[in-house]
C-alpha cells in the first residue's frame, strides 16, 4: 500500500515544518546574525508546506485509486523528512529542541556554519520542484489541473508574501464607483498621454498636474483603462489621503510588484530570485524594494527588443503622508535606469504642492509636465459643457422612466441658460459639475428642476467659493423643514457623523461606524440618504464609505468658511472624540483568549480567518490600530490620562493579543512611542513609567507573541524581569499551574533596547539625528544605513563609497548627511531621497567630517596631517588647516561654530578659528594618539578619548586640562557630552561603553553587550539614549532611562553580565506533567501534575547536562 506510506510521510512532514517554523520564529528574536538563514528557511519551509498540502488534497481526491507515481512520491517525501530530521537533530545537539510544553532559558547560538542553511534549502527545493513533476504525470484527469495549480503556486506565494494596499488599483472594488472621461472630452490631454506612452525617447515620467477638483484622477482613471486594453499597464497605485496603506508609500512597490506579477507572468522567477536572495527585502527602503522587485526583474525578462513600454499609473502622489517618500518616488521614477532597455513609464498626478515641488528640483527636468492649469478656459468650459449635456440627459430619461407623466421633465430640459450657469459655476474645477450632476440624480433629494433652481439661487446669493457653492445646497438639504432644535439636533449629528467619517485613518462601513460611534445605524443611515452626491455610500452595511473627492473634506474642514458653514468640522475635538470611542470598545469588547486558542503554543496562522472576523469585527480592529493616532490628532496632550492608563492597566495584554491576531505586532511599540511623546510636556509619572517598561516588554517579547499570541501571557509574562511594571501589574494573568518561577531571571530588563545588525563588516561610526527620530550608520562594509532610532527598522541605504567608511554625521536640520571613508572622499547625501549632493575629492584617506551648527561648512580630517574647511552647498574647498605633525582623526566645531576642534596621532588637540584658519592653542596631555574631540553644547568645554585609556576634560578658552577619567582597559574610541554637560560616554576597545558624572568625575554605569570593540557612540539630543557601534558589526541601541545616571550601579572593576543566559520563548502548555528550565550549568526539571489543585509543585529534580547523552523527553 504505497498510497498508505506516501500519505504517512506527507503527514510527518506537515508536522515537522510546522514544529521548525516555531522554532525558527524563536531564534529570530534572539540570534539576529543569522537573520537571513532564518529569513531563507522560512520561506522554503512555506514552499514545502505549500507542495505537501497539495499532495495531500491530490491523495484524498483519488479515491483510493492506485497512484502511478506513488513510489516516486514516496522517495522525495522520506527525503524531505530526512533533512527536516537532520535540522531537528541540530537543534537538539545545541541544546535547544525540546516540545512545545518545555520552559527554560540558555544561550542561543544558530547551529549550521555558513552555507550549510544554503545547501539544505537548495535540497528541499529540489525535492519539492521533483514531486510537482511526479503529481504532474499522474492521472490524465488531473493533469491540466494540477499543472495550473503548480505553475500558479510561485505566483501565490509571492502575492501571499507581499503586502499590499487594498483598493488602490484602478480597476479596484474600492474605484469602481469613480469615473472615466465622456470620450468627447479632455480629448488633446488624453492623445499627449497617449504620444507620450508610445515615443521610446520621452523622459520616464509624464507628471499631470493641476487643482484639486479639475480632474486628474478622472484622467488617471481614463488613461490606465486605455493602457490596460492595449497590455501595455505594468501596475497602477491611486493614493487616497486617509485610507490606512493608501495613503503612505510604505505598500507602494509590494502593491506594484503583486500587480507586475499578475500582468507579467514571465517576472515571476525573478521576482521569487529576488524574494530568495533578499528574504527581508519588504523591510527594507523604498528604493532597495524599488530596485529589486520592479526594476531588476524587468532587465532580467526583457527580451523582445521592440517591445512596447510598460506603465506604471501613479495618482495623487501628493496625498502620500510622508513629504520625504514623496520625494524619493519622484527621483525614482524619473531614474534615467527606468528607461535604459526596461522601456519603463511613469504617468503621475499631483497638484503642485511644496513637497512635490522640491522633488522635482532634484531630478533636472528629467520629466515632462502637463498643467491642467495652463489648459484655456474656453477648452475647459467646452469640456464641462459636453459632459453636462450628456449627463444631465440620463438624469432626464431615468427621472422621467420614473414618474407619471405629467411630471416629466421637457426634452429640452433643462435650458440652454442653466447649463451655462453651471459652467460658469463650475470653469475650471470639474468635481463641481459632477457633484452637481449626482446631487440632481439622487432621487432621494427631490426633483432634478427643485434642486437646480436651489443651487442656481445659492450661486446668485453666495459670495463664497465655488466649493461652498457647490457643497453647501447638498448638506442644507438635511435642514429643511425642521425646527431650530431639530436643526441644531440634526447639525451636530452630520458634524459627529461625516465629520468622524472624513478624519477616520482608514474607512469603515455605516454598521462599523455605528458601533464605533455608538449611535444608532438607523440615525446614520438617515442622515446619509441624503449625501449620495459626496459619499460613496455601499448597498451592503458591511462595506466602507468613501468620500467622492477630497474637496469635500477640506471644505467641511476649512475655518476660513465658519461664518457661512454651519456644518464646519472641529478637527481636533472630533479626534478626540474618536480616541474616547475607541478606548470604549476596547474596554467593551477585548478580552484574554479572545478566540478560544487555548493551547499556549497555537500559531497565528493556524486561526480561522473568519473566526478573526467574527471576533474581531470591523469597529474593535480599527479601534485597537487606531486609538493612538486619533490621541495623537486630537491634541498636543493626552485628554484624559486616567482614562487611558485605566485601560492600559486592564487590558495592554489583552490589547497585545488582538494585534498578534491580526498580524499588526509590530504597530504597537509605534503605539507606545507616540503615547510616550504625547507625554514629554506632561507630569504623569505613573504612567510614563508604565508605558515605558511597555515599550521594553514589546521589544523583547514581540517575535514570539507574533508567532503564537497567547504567549503574551507565557513565555512573555513569566520572564519578564521581576522588577517589570507590566509582569507585576498583570500578576492575575500568570498561568496558576506554576507555582515556582525560574530562579536567576534578570532583575531588570536588558541595557540595551534594540541590535541593528545589518551591516556586514565593522560598524565604524554611528550618530543620531537632531531630532532623535533616525539613527546613522557607516561601516566597512562601504554602506552607510539610516535606521529608525525607535523601532530599528531600516530607513534608507546610501551605496556609493569605494572603500571603508569611517565617519557619518547628520546635519543639525537633519536634511543632509556627511560620510568619510578610505576612498578619499567625503560625501554629502539627501536624508530625505538618498540622493548624493556632491563629494569632496581629498588627496588621502578621510577619516572625519562634520556639519557646523547652521550646516553651511562642513570640516574634515584626514590621514594628510590636514584638516579642511568646505562649503556644504557648493562643495567648494575654502579653507585648508596645516599644523598637526601626524594623522588627523577627529574634528568638530563649537555649537556657535566659531571655532574648530582636531584630533591626531600626533598626541595633541588643536583649537582653530572657523573665520581665519588661525591656530588658537594646542592641548597636550594625552600619551597616545588621540582618537575623539567634541564641544560641550555652550562651548565651554572640549571632551577627548585616547589610545593612553583615558577620557580628558578641557577648557576651552584657556586649553586647561580640566580633569582626567581612568577606567577603559582598551583604547578609547569616541567620546560624547550631554547636552546639559552633566554627563559624558565613551566608547572603548575594551567592549564596553563608560557613563560618567562631570560633576564628580565619577563612572555612573559600564555598558556591556558588544562582542568585540566599541567604536562609536553617539547621544539623543534629549540625553535619554545612547547608540553604539562596534567592530561586532552591530549598533546597540541603550535606553538610560533603565539606570540611575547619578548613582553607579556596577563598581568599575566589574565586567557586567558574563552568563548570556536569554530565555526561549517556546510555548508553554498547561497539559504536559513537567517543564524544564534549562541553564548553563544545570537543567531542572518540573512535576506540574498537582497544579490545577493549586499545590506547590514538588521539589525540582536536578539533572546535569553532562549525565544526559539523549535529547529531552517530549512528554
Amino acid at each position: 500500500m504505497a498510497e498508505l506510506g506516501v500519505a504517512a510521510s506527507v503527514i510527518a512532514v506537515i508536522q515537522l515544518t510546522s514544529q521548525i517554523v516555531l522554532l525558527l520564529g524563536q531564534y529570530g528574536n534572539k540570534v539576529k546574525s543569522a537573520r537571513d538563514d532564518i529569513s531563507r528557511l522560512h520561506i522554503q519551509l512555506h514552499y514545502v508546506a505549500e507542495i505537501s498540502k497539495a499532495a495531500q488534497q491530490l491523495l484524498e481526491e483519488q479515491n483510493n485509486e492506485r497512484l502511478k507515481t506513488s513510489h516516486k512520491l514516496h522517495v522525495h517525501f522520506r527525503d524531505i523528512q530526512a533533512r527536516l530530521q537532520e535540522l531537528e537533530r541540530e537543534f537538539n545537539r545545541s541544546g535547544t529542541q525540546t516540545a512545545i510544553g518545555r520552559i527554560r532559558y540558555h544561550a542561543f547560538t544558530w547551529p549550521f556554519k555558513a552555507g550549510k542553511i544554503e545547501k539544505l534549502t537548495g535540497d528541499l527545493e529540489r525535492c519539492t520542484q521533483a514531486i510537482s513533476t511526479a503529481l504532474q504525470i499522474d492521472q490524465a484527469n488531473l493533469l491540466l489541473q494540477l499543472d495550473s495549480n503548480t505553475s500558479l503556486l510561485d505566483q501565490n506565494i509571492i502575492i501571499g508574501n507581499l503586502q499590499v494596499a487594498e483598493g488602490a488599483g484602478f480597476d479596484s472594488h474600492a474605484e469602481a464607483h469613480n469615473p472615466t472621461c465622456h470620450p468627447q472630452t479632455r480629448v488633446d490631454i488624453l492623445q499627449k498621454i497617449s504620444q507620450w506612452s508610445e515615443d521610446c525617447r520621452a523622459d520616464p515620467m509624464l507628471l499631470l498636474s493641476g487643482k484639486a477638483g479639475t480632474g486628474k484622477s478622472t484622467i488617471a482613471r481614463t488613461a490606465a483603462r486605455s493602457f490596460a486594453t492595449l497590455g501595455i499597464l505594468a501596475a497602477s497605485f491611486f493614493f487616497r489621503r486617509g485610507e490606512g496603506d493608501r495613503g503612505k508609500a510604505l505598500r507602494l512597490v509590494t502593491t506594484i510588484t503583486t500587480q507586475l506579477v499578475e500582468n507579467q507572468p514571465a517576472l515571476v522567477p525573478y521576482v521569487k530570485d529576488a524574494v530568495r536572495m533578499d528574504p527581508r527585502i519588504t523591510q527594507k527602503s523604498i528604493r532597495e524594494q524599488f530596485n529589486k522587485l520592479i526594476l531588476d526583474p524587468l532587465s532580467k525578462a526583457h527580451t523582445i527588443e521592440n517591445q512596447p513600454s510598460l506603465i506604471i499609473v501613479v495618482d495623487a502622489l501628493d496625498e502620500c503622508n510622508d513629504e520625504d517618500d514623496i520625494k524619493l518616488l519622484i527621483e525614482l521614477f524619473c531614474s534615467p535606469r527606468t528607461t535604459r532597455n526596461l522601456r519603463l513609464r511613469f504617468l503621475t498626478t499631483s497638484r503642485l504642492e511644496l513637497p512635490i515641488r522640491l522633488g522635482l528640483n532634484t531630478v533636472n527636468g528629467a520629466y515632462r509636465d502637463l498643467t491642467l492649469d495652463e489648459v484655456p478656459s474656453h477648452v475647459i468650459k467646452n469640456d464641462i459643457k459636453i459632459f453636462l449635456e450628456y449627463e444631465f440627459k440620463e438624469i432626464r430619461n431615468q427621472f422621467n422612466a420614473s414618474v407619471t407623466e405629467n411630471r416629466r421633465l421637457s426634452a429640452s430640459w433643462p435650458v440652454p441658460s442653466d447649463i451655462h450657469n453651471i459652467v460658469d459655476m463650475a470653469d475650471p474645477l470639474f468635481i463641481v459639475a459632477a457633484t452637481v450632476c449626482r446631487f440632481l440624480a439622487d432621487r432621494k433629494t427631490g426633483s432634478p428642476q427643485g434642486k437646480l433652481n436651489m443651487i442656481l439661487e445659492h450661486k446668485t446669493k453666495s459670495l463664497g467659493t465655488k466649493l461652498e457653492v457647490t457643497y453647501l445646497p447638498i448638506l442644507e438639504q438635511q435642514l429643511a423643514g425642521l425646527s431650530i432644535h431639530e436643526r441644531y439636533t440634526t447639525i451636530e449629528h452630520v458634524r459627529s457623523i461625516v465629520g468622524s467619517m472624513i478624519l477616520l485613518a482608514n474607512p469603515l462601513s455605516t454598521h462599523a461606524l455605528a458601533a464605533l460611534l455608538d449611535i444608532s445605524q438607523v440615525i446614520i443611515d438617515d442622515r446619509l440618504d441624503l449625501l449620495h452626491s459626496v459619499l460613496v455610500i455601499p448597498m451592503t452595511p458591511n462595506s466602507p464609505v468613501r468620500l467622492f473627492h477630497l474637496s469635500f473634506r477640506d471644505f467641511l474642514l476649512d475655518s476660513e468658511n465658519q461664518i457661512h458653514n454651519p456644518f464646519l468640522v472641529d478637527q481636533k475635538q472630533v479626534h478626540q472624540e474618536l480616541a474616547t470611542h475607541c478606548l470604549r470598545v476596547m474596554n467593551d469588547r477585548l478580552s484574554k483568549d479572545s478566540c478560544e486558542l487555548k493551547w499556549a503554543g497555537a500559531s497565528r496562522s493556524g486561526i480561522d480567518p473568519d473566526l478573526i472576523k467574527e471576533r474581531f469585527p470591523a469597529e474593535l480592529q480599527y479601534a485597537c490600530l487606531f486609538w493612538t493616532y486619533h490621541l495623537k490628532e486630537g491634541c498636543q496632550y493626552i485628554c484624559d490620562i486616567t482614562l487611558v492608563h485605566k485601560f492600559l492597566l486592564d487590558h495592554f495584554l489583552h490589547w497585545v493579543e488582538a494585534l498578534s491576531i491580526l498580524g499588526r505586532i509590530s504597530e504597537g511599540i509605534s503605539c507606545i512611542e507616540t503615547l510616550l511623546s504625547l507625554l514629554e510636556t506632561q507630569g504623569d509619572a505613573r504612567l510614563k513609567i508604565f508605558l515605558t517598561d511597555s515599550r521594553h516588554f514589546l521589544l523583547a517579547y514581540a517575535s514570539a507573541i507574533n508567532l503564537a499570541p497567547l504567549q503574551v501571557y507565557f513565555s512573555a509574562l513569566i520572564f519578564a524581569p521581576e522588577t517589570s511594571v507590566v509582569k507585576n501589574s498583570f500578576l492575575r494573568e500568570h498561568p496558576n499551574w506554576i507555582s515556582i518561577l525560574p530562579d536567576g531571571a534578570d532583575s531588570g530588563w536588558s541595557q540595551y533596547e534594540l541590535t541593528l545588525d545589518r551591516h556586514k563588516d565593522s560598524v565604524t561610526s554611528v550618530n543620531f539625528s537632531h531630532d532623535s527620530n533616525f539613527i546613522l550608520s557607516g561601516s566597512k562594509d562601504r554602506i552607510v544605513r539610516i535606521w529608525s532610532a525607535s523601532s530599528g527598522e531600516l530607513h534608507r541605504t546610501l551605496k556609493g563609497h569605494g572603500k571603508p567608511v569611517r565617519s557619518v554625521v547628520f546635519s543639525h536640520n537633519s536634511e543632509l548627511v556627511a560620510s568619510a571613508s578610505d576612498d578619499q572622499t567625503a560625501r554629502i547625501w539627501s536624508t530625505a531621497t538618498g540622493e548624493l549632493r556632491r563629494i569632496l575629492q581629498h588627496s588621502d584617506v578621510v577619516l572625519s567630517a562634520v556639519f557646523s551648527h547652521d550646516s553651511k561648512l562642513i570640516v574634515s580630517a584626514s590621514n594628510d596631517n590636514l584638516v579642511r574647511i568646505w562649503s556644504a552647498d557648493t562643495g567648494e574647498l575654502q579653507k585648508v588647516l596645516e599644523g598637526h605633525q601626524d594623522t588627523v582623526n577627529s574634528v568638530a566645531f563649537s555649537h556657535n561654530s566659531e571655532l574648530i576642534a582636531s584630533a591626531s596621532d600626533d598626541k595633541t588637540i588643536r583649537i582653530w578659528s572657523t573665520s581665519t584658519g588661525e591656530l588658537q592653542r594646542i592641548l597636550n596631555g594625552h600619551n597616545s594618539l588621540v582618537t575623539s574631540v567634541v564641544f560641550s553644547h555652550d562651548s565651554k568645554i572640549i571632551a577627548s578619548g585616547s589610545y593612553d585609556c583615558t577620557v580628558r576634560l578641557w577648557t576651552a578658552d584657556t586649553g586647561d586640562l580640566a580633569f582626567t577619567l581612568n577606567g577603559h582597559k582598551g583604547a578609547v574610541t569616541s567620546v560624547t557630552l550631554s547636552r546639559d554637560s552633566t554627563f559624558l560616554t565613551s566608547a572603548s576597545l575594551d567592549m564596553s561603553i563608560r557613563v560618567w558624572s562631570t560633576r564628580t568625575n565619577e563612572l555612573q554605569q559600564a555598558l556591556h553587550g558588544h562582542r568585540r570593540g566599541v567604536t562609536s557612540v553617539s547621544l539623543s539630543n534629549e540625553s535619554n539614549r545612547i547608540a553604539s557601534a562596534s567592530d561586532d558589526k552591530t549598533v546597540r541601541i541603550w535606553s538610560i532611562d533603565t539606570f540611575n545616571i547619578h548613582q553607579a550601579l556596577e563598581d568599575q572593576n566589574g565586567s557586567g553580565p558574563q552568563n548570556n543566559l536569554s530565555y526561549e520563548y517556546g510555548s508553554l502548555e498547561p497539559h504536559k506533567e513537567t517543564f524544564e528550565i534549562r541553564t548553563l550549568n544545570d537543567t531542572r526539571k518540573y512535576d506540574t501534575e498537582e497544579r490545577h489543585a493549586g499545590k506547590t509543585p514538588h521539589e525540582p529534580e536536578l539533572v546535569h547536562p553532562a549525565a544526559e547523552t539523549s535529547p529531552p523527553s517530549t512528554t
